[in-house]
């Protein structure tokens, strides 16, 4: 089991697939199944004669949606003094906001969920910045938050490079010409992820994905 390693290269050949690493390694496997997001999959070199021009322009095309998520933990039952929801939607561009129990079941976190458009301005930002811009406009939004919240943690999916979003955001036309492309098999080379799936998004398309391709290598090893 190999964690924390950045692949560069994905060469696939008759006898197997090797992978090459950005320090150096190289692991050679009778196959290899890949479920890195398609924004991460443009970043590595796909090394093998197979593969269509409508998968390569899949993997190098296809957006995903935007999420910027930020996690303040609570200090003291704000709602007790406002009697308003604990999860609320808002016409500002923080979006929306939910209210996370801990491990006791009991409210620990506020999370902010701001998506599409509306996190361009966040992920310009600094992690500190964007924290204190997003808790100011809580405040806002919510006298009784003053004090009762501090700062835990700040993510912008769409700015990791390993994942460059969240789930896969068809556009229009996009899942009649690519759709069926990106989850084909190429031996001993097989995809997995939830922009394979036919039935669901994200962790339960995941989940989906993560089964047939299982079953293709066990089909392709017979």
């Amino acid at each position: 089991l190999v964690l924390n390693t950045k692949i560069t290269n994905l060469k696939s050949y008759n006898q197997g697939v090797r992978l090459s690493s950005e320090n150096g390694m190289k692991i050679d496997a009778k196959t290899v199944i890949t479920s890195i997001p398609l924004t991460a999959l443009s970043n590595i070199e796909i090394d093998t004669q197979k593969i269509e021009a409508d998968r390569l322009t899949a993997i190098n095309n296809i957006g995903y949606s935007k999420v910027n998520l930020i996690y303040f933990k609570i200090l003291r039952p704000f709602w007790e003094y406002d009697e308003l929801p604990l999860t609320y939607w808002t016409d500002t561009s923080i979006g929306r906001i939910f209210t996370v129990p801990g491990s006791d079941g009991n409210p620990a976190y506020i999370k902010t969920w701001t998506t599409g458009s509306n996190t361009a301005f966040l992920d310009k930002m600094s992690s500190s910045q964007a924290t204190a811009y997003v808790l100011k406009q809580l405040i806002l939004l919510r006298p009784s938050l003053k004090n009762a919240i501090k700062p835990a943690l700040s993510w912008s999916w769409q700015n990791q490079t390993t994942a460059g979003g969240t789930y896969v955001a068809w556009q229009p036309g996009e899942i009649k010409q690519f759709a069926n492309i990106v989850a084909k098999p190429l031996p001993p080379l097989f995809f997995a992820g939830e922009y394979t799936a036919k039935t669901d998004r994200g962790m339960e398309g995941a989940m989906e994905s993560g089964e047939r391709a299982a079953a293709e290598v066990i089909n392709y090893l017979g």
